[in-house]
């Protein structure tokens, strides 16, 4: 049956809302779960190698956020460095390398950002595995393994 009335006494099921949200709002950006890079990370003693594992609903999106924060002022050498193509975070999911666009360079007082940010696919049943590589100017100088359970 066709639903034309208008009816502000019934309830509203989410599904209901939410499609009136978006289709009300349509410039609206999408909100995803942030991924953490730094919550429940164990690393080795060398600092370099990284883990973390965690168990999470099949079919969630991630957007993950990383990258590069530096004391200033800049070192010797070291502001060509922080701003080469080379250095950035590099996010593959099962092996397959996902797309960061980087954000603006931040500064504020004593402290520069250089962040990227991206959204990585849903993840199926089973476990999925998240690499993040941080790279200083060419170097990989630490690796983050994710295992993520649904």
């Amino acid at each position: 049956p066709r639903n034309d009335r208008y009816c502000p006494r019934d309830p509203v099921s989410r599904q209901q809302i939410a499609s009136f949200v978006t289709r009300a709002l349509p410039d609206l950006s999408p909100v995803y779960n942030q991924l953490s890079l730094l919550t429940g990370v164990v690393c080795a003693k060398d600092g370099i190698s990284c883990t973390r594992s965690f168990a999470a609903a099949k079919g969630i999106q991630w957007e993950v956020t990383g990258g590069w924060y530096n004391v200033l002022p800049f070192l010797a050498g070291e502001e060509a460095m922080f701003e080469a193509a080379g250095t950035r975070l590099e996010v593959e999911v099962n092996g397959v390398s996902v797309t960061l666009r980087e954000l603006a360079t931040v500064q504020a007082g004593g402290l520069v950002t250089r962040l990227f940010a991206g959204v990585l696919d849903p993840v199926g049943s089973g476990t999925s595995t998240i690499v993040a590589r941080w790279r200083w100017n060419g170097t990989v100088v630490r690796t983050l393994t994710i295992r993520v359970t649904a």
